[in-house]
């Protein structure tokens, strides 16, 4: 048990009561409130150290757990756990454009969609896409559903003048609302800033908010307004074809 305490007593030379000890860098300080237990642990007679040993020891002496990938949080309120309920919704027009113009690569929404949920429940999945008479783009949306995607499609509008638009900003942000209700969390694949706004709003109801998306180009009001945000960019091999 006394090796398992054992600490470097010169981190208590000049500490020698808590208030003082906390004055000493974090790694110091764990050091005396270390050496401070061990002190009291050899003075302690032995049906103490008996009685004692009995209540701590699963705890002195278990074993230091493997690290884990924390996310990026700004705020408070909510924390990522295995047992959250968690929907999905990727836009899939804005991480089209951004993953071409930085990486001229395309996403791989498999690997998109398994560091969404990150272990949880997983009860909606959305793929918000816009049909552009493309060749590829029946097949693309066959493998959305493939992978586990609904997706939502949307034809491009073209105006009197010429001019084309076709967004998802509105219909996404309701199904963030809608979805909230029966969710611990949403996330949201997309570093478009117009989402900021429903970010606010789902946090403010009570429900965790993510998203996902390329931090050099991602909105900092976006990245301000979720409770976790996850950079693409940190991992291209992983989530780009």
């Amino acid at each position: 048990m006394s090796s398992g305490l054992f600490v470097n007593r010169e981190a208590l030379d000049g500490c020698a009561t808590p208030a003082e000890s906390q004055k000493l860098p974090l790694a110091l300080r764990d050091d005396a409130v270390a050496a401070a237990y061990q002190i009291a642990w050899e003075q302690a007679s032995s049906h103490t150290r008996e009685t004692v040993g009995e209540r701590l020891s699963p705890f002195a002496l278990r074993k230091p757990r493997k690290p884990i990938r924390v996310r990026k949080r700004n705020h408070g309120m909510t924390v990522s756990h295995p047992g959250q309920r968690v929907a999905v919704l990727a836009d899939a027009q804005n991480l089209y454009h951004t993953a071409r113009s930085l990486y001229t690569r395309n996403i791989d929404y498999s690997e998109l969609l398994k560091a969404a949920v990150d272990g949880r429940e997983l009860t909606r999945a959305i793929a918000y896409v816009i049909r552009a008479d493309s060749p590829e783009e029946e097949s693309f949306f066959e493998a959305l559903t493939d992978i586990g995607f609904e997706t939502r499609i949307k034809d491009i509008k073209t105006f009197k003048d010429g001019s084309q638009k076709a967004d998802w900003d509105v219909g996404m942000s309701l199904d963030a609302v809608t979805l909230a209700k029966h969710n611990d969390a949403i996330v949201l694949c997309t570093g478009d800033g117009d989402f900021a706004r429903v970010c606010r709003y789902v946090r403010h109801e009570g429900c965790r908010i993510e998203a996902m998306g390329f931090e050099e180009s991602s909105s900092e009001d976006l990245k301000s307004a979720v409770d976790g945000f996850v950079d693409l960019s940190s991992d291209p091999d992983r989530f780009l074809l």
